[in-house]
């Protein structure tokens, strides 16, 4: 009845089917209507690098006073220090 409708209802459709007709999506339909759900082939991750030294820092309050501690540990010279 809108001539203006009429006009936006045909090139949504047009839209559409242009959009349909170059799908790049990846999930694909089966002759026997069945959906692959399997995740996208992805590059796996690279491993996290191993760490060489762990550092252990806090602090607390003794009797007012401040106090700190640093606790350190060398993986490779098996090496553990604690600093006060």
């Amino acid at each position: 009845s809108d001539p203006k409708l009429i006009k936006f209802m045909r090139e949504l459709h047009e839209k559409k089917s242009q959009a349909m007709a170059g799908k790049t999506w990846t999930t694909e339909v089966y002759d026997e209507n069945k959906v692959d759900m399997a995740a996208p082939k992805m590059r796996p991750k690279p491993p996290a690098p191993s760490p060489s030294r762990l550092v252990f820092f806090s602090w607390w309050f003794e009797e007012g006073v401040k106090k700190y501690i640093e606790l350190r540990y060398d993986m490779v010279g098996k090496i553990f220090q604690i600093i006060l």
